[in-house]
């Protein structure tokens, strides 16, 4: 069993959200109960083809927002990780309250919540809002740890499962080897497609970024970011290349940025 105390139903009341699992039927029960005058059940929801609890996880914090009358008006509810047997994926499910009823914002096989391991939820743009991590891509382009595109949505509040869906918040590439990030532009959003080489002679290495022009077949190089390894000498590297920028640098590694196509990267 998981879990998880906090406010959620905007009733001053604790409330407690536990996680139970049936091994046997692989169901998992989400069931919410409070804190007046004893713990009382409040009510819960079923989970068909998940794996275990082990690596779930239960973020309590606000899931949607609406206007009434000029006023921003904030929505608590709970954001469920769990893994599935289905392809060893991930889904992230949101819970609500609705008429003392607890209600899923998703259908449990919706794909759009799917993804192939586990990113902790956040609040990425700093609005106050919770916004779901879903990993771009598909096979091994996307089951690969070392790096993967991200993009970031939050709920749109419909409360119907058919109107029910995701918005889009940001994109941003993530190099988890090298520990760098990219935020990529709202105007180059799946547009982007990045390259790795190893640079056999120097140990470098060198992340292309490639766009994707819809009216062309051929990628088109914008820049590099070369991952350069500050612990072997190699004395190529003292040419200083005037295109390059230091981006920075940590105890390890210089992470330089190399424009290829100026004109096309101002486009």
């Amino acid at each position: 069993m998981k879990v998880k105390i906090g406010y959620i139903d905007g009733d001053d009341k604790l409330d407690i959200l536990m996680l139970h699992f049936n091994p046997k039927t692989n169901k998992a029960y989400a069931s919410l109960a409070n804190f007046d005058k004893g713990l009382k059940l409040v009510n819960y929801v079923e989970f068909d083809n998940i794996k275990s609890l082990n690596n779930s996880y239960i973020t309590l914090g606000t899931i949607s927002t609406e206007n009434k009358k000029g006023k921003t008006i904030e929505h608590k509810g709970i954001v469920l990780d769990m893994p599935i047997l289905k392809n060893d994926n991930y889904i992230t499910q949101i819970l609500y309250l609705k008429d003392g009823k607890l209600k899923k914002a998703f259908k449990d096989d919706d794909k759009s919540i799917m993804k192939p391991y586990y990113i902790p939820v956040e609040d990425i743009n700093n609005d106050k809002v919770i916004d779901i991590p879903i990993v771009n891509g598909s096979g091994n382009i996307y089951t690969s740890k070392t790096s993967a595109t991200i993009s970031w949505y939050r709920w749109n509040g419909k409360e119907n499962l058919e109107d029910s869906s995701l918005l889009f918040t940001i994109q941003i590439y993530y190099n988890y080897q090298y520990k760098f990030s990219l935020l990529i532009p709202n105007e180059l959003v799946n547009k982007f497609y990045i390259e790795q080489d190893y640079q056999e002679q120097s140990s470098d290495v060198l992340f292309k970024f490639y766009y994707y022009d819809i009216l062309e077949t051929k990628p088109k190089e914008l820049f590099t970011i070369a991952v350069v390894n500050k612990n072997i000498i190699d004395e190529n590297k003292k040419n200083v290349n005037q295109s390059s920028i230091t981006l920075g640098e940590n105890n390890d590694y210089t992470f330089t940025l190399y424009i290829n196509n100026l004109e096309q990267l101002k486009n």
